[in-house]
C-alpha cells in the first residue's frame, strides 16, 4: 500500500492525531479549489453539541431538506467543475429514503453552453451515482467499528452554526473525511474526501439549506431483501453470482436492488457493501454481450479469463463477462483489496 509522510511511520490512532491537528493549524476550508477555497468564519460555541456516528445518521434518517450545494469535479485537464445541483430528500427513517438530485448548473458557464449541457446530460444519467457517493453513515455499528470522530471546533456553513469534524479509518486504504457538521440539525453541510496522500478526491457544500421537503416524482430503484429475491424479480436467468464471502472482510451486504441502466434500459442486480461509511458495488446485468469479443486475442486459450481494471485516485471498476452477464465491481481507487473480490467472483461465475 502507498501511504503519505503522515501515515508511512504511524498507526492509524496517531495518524488521525497527525490529521486532525493539521487540520485545525490551517483553520481553513481545504478544497478541489484549494487557492480559491470557500472562506469559514468562526461560529458561537455556546449551543454546539459534539457530533456523533449516531447523531450524523440519526439527522440523514429523520430530516427532510431542500438544499442548492456545490458538487465540484476534476475534468480530463485537471481543471475544477463546480457543478451547481439541488437535492430534495424525504427522510424516512425506517426504509431507504426518497430523494432527488437534479442538476441546476456550472459556476462560470451560461444556461445552454456546450459545458452546461455536457454536465445536465452526465446527471440524467449519473445524479443517483453522485447522491450514492456523499458522505453518510451507512451502518452505525459498523461506523463505530472501523472510523473514529475528532473534533476540531466551531464553523459556519451555509450561514449556519456548524462543527468541524475529521473521520478517520481504522484501516488507511480508505478515504478520510472532513465534514462541517450543522449544530441545529446535526446534517453534514459540507464535506471533502481525501486519500491518505492528503489528495481530495470529491467535495460537496451545501450553500443554501430548509428544513423542509417537496419531492417530485422519482423513479425508486426497487428493494429487494435478498439474492434470490433479487434475482426472481429479473427471472431467475442463468449466470448470476450470490458472491461467497468476499476479500474485504469489514464490509458487509447492506443494500440489495434491481435498478435500470440509464444508459440502456436495461435491467441489472446490484448489491451494495459497506464498512460502515464507505461502500463498494457488485453490479451483474443478464443478457450482455461479451465486452472483450471484438479485441484483439478474444476467444483464444492464451486470452485467458480477462477482467479489465480501470483505477484513479477516486474510483476503482473492474469488469468481466461470463455467460452472457457482464459483472461490475466499482469501489474507492484506494480500496485495492477490491482486485481480490473481483477475481474471487469471477471464479464463482466459472465453475457454474
Amino acid at each position: 500500500m502507498i501511504v503519505s509522510h503522515l501515515t508511512r511511520l504511524c498507526s492509524p490512532l496517531r495518524a488521525a492525531s497527525s490529521f486532525v491537528g493539521w487540520v485545525a493549524a490551517c483553520v481553513m476550508t481545504v478544497g478541489l479549489a484549494t487557492a480559491q477555497a470557500p472562506k469559514v468564519k468562526s461560529a458561537s460555541a455556546s449551543i454546539v453539541q459534539i457530533p456523533t456516528f449516531s447523531s450524523i445518521e440519526s439527522a440523514d434518517r429523520s430530516t427532510d431538506r431542500t438544499t442548492v450545494q456545490l458538487r465540484r469535479f476534476r475534468d480530463a485537464a485537471g481543471v475544477v467543475v463546480a457543478v451547481r445541483e439541488l437535492l430534495v430528500v424525504d427522510a424516512q427513517t425506517l426504509q431507504a429514503q426518497a430523494h432527488s438530485l437534479t442538476f441546476l448548473g456550472v459556476d462560470g458557464h451560461l444556461p445552454g453552453s456546450a459545458v452546461s449541457q455536457k454536465w445536465q446530460q452526465t446527471y440524467a444519467k449519473l445524479a443517483n451515482l453522485y447522491f450514492e457517493q456523499s458522505f453518510h453513515v451507512r451502518n452505525l455499528t459498523k461506523a463505530q467499528a472501523n472510523y473514529t470522530l475528532h473534533d476540531i471546533g466551531p464553523s459556519v456553513r451555509a450561514g449556519r452554526g456548524a462543527r468541524r469534524t475529521v473521520v478517520f479509518p481504522s484501516q488507511l486504504d480508505k478515504s478520510i473525511w472532513l465534514l462541517d457538521v450543522d449544530c441545529a440539525t446535526g446534517l453534514v453541510l459540507y464535506a471533502v474526501e481525501f486519500d491518505v496522500q492528503l489528495r481530495v478526491l470529491s467535495e460537496v457544500e451545501v450553500v443554501t439549506f430548509s428544513a423542509s421537503a417537496s419531492l417530485p416524482l422519482v423513479t425508486v430503484s426497487s428493494q429487494a431483501a435478498t439474492f434470490g429475491s433479487a434475482a426472481a424479480q429479473l427471472g431467475n436467468p442463468v449466470g448470476l453470482v450470490n458472491p461467497a464471502n468476499h476479500a474485504v472482510a469489514e464490509y458487509s451486504l447492506h443494500k440489495v436492488e434491481v435498478r435500470v441502466d440509464p444508459w440502456n434500459g436495461q435491467q441489472k442486480l446490484v448489491l451494495g457493501y459497506s464498512d460502515g461509511i464507505d461502500q463498494f458495488f457488485v453490479t451483474q446485468r443478464p443478457g450482455s454481450l461479451d465486452p472483450f469479443a471484438g479485441l484483439p486475442g478474444a476467444g483464444t486459450l492464451d486470452a485467458g479469463s480477462t477482467i479489465a481494471r480501470y483505477r484513479d485516485q477516486a474510483m476503482t471498476a473492474l469488469m468481466f463477462w461470463d455467460d452472457g452477464v457482464a459483472f461490475e465491481v466499482t469501489g474507492s481507487g484506494a480500496l485495492q483489496r477490491l482486485d481480490d473480490l473481483a477475481k474471487q467472483i469471477y471464479a464463482q461465475a466459472l465453475s457454474q
